[in-house]
């Protein structure tokens, strides 16, 4: 599509040439968002490693946990979410990264891991939409037994 390969330039020319943090950071995300993986993880690692001190940091890494997640590899994925929620235990993407790592233990087969990820999501942050999720998750577990 035309969006896609828009994005795909833009991120293409943000990622090889001079560009400011939020310019990278938006060039990664439209390729996240173009599920163009395999360039939107290497764009996401650009700019980790160009902006380790990043406000964005945070953000960044969830979107590059993401890139694993879509594609389907549970523990890389799984490493990244755990790794924002506990070193960015404050941000707004905790919740929801510790929901995904969740998701991803699950995926994996660690069915014990996975329910206590999902407990652990309804005590740090009771009131987030991800403790929504991870009730409705933790119900159908239930069942499921």
């Amino acid at each position: 599509s035309t969006a896609t390969s828009a994005a795909t330039s833009v991120a293409t020319s943000s990622v090889t040439g001079p560009q400011s943090e939020d310019e990278s950071y938006r060039a990664a995300l439209a390729l996240v968002n173009a599920r163009q993986i395999a360039a939107a993880r290497a764009a996401l690692d650009h700019f980790a490693h160009r902006f380790p001190d990043s406000k964005l940091r945070p953000n960044a890494a969830f979107w590059r946990a993401e890139t694993d997640f879509l594609d389907n590899q549970w523990q890389a994925a799984r490493a990244g979410f755990l790794g924002i929620a506990e070193n960015f235990p404050n941000h707004p993407k905790a919740a929801d990264s510790l929901y995904k790592a969740a998701l991803c233990s699950l995926n994996l087969g660690d069915k014990a891991s996975g329910i206590q990820q999902f407990n652990d999501v309804l005590k740090r942050f009771p009131r987030s939409d991800a403790a929504e999720f991870a009730k409705k998750k933790l119900a159908e577990l239930s069942k499921k037994t």
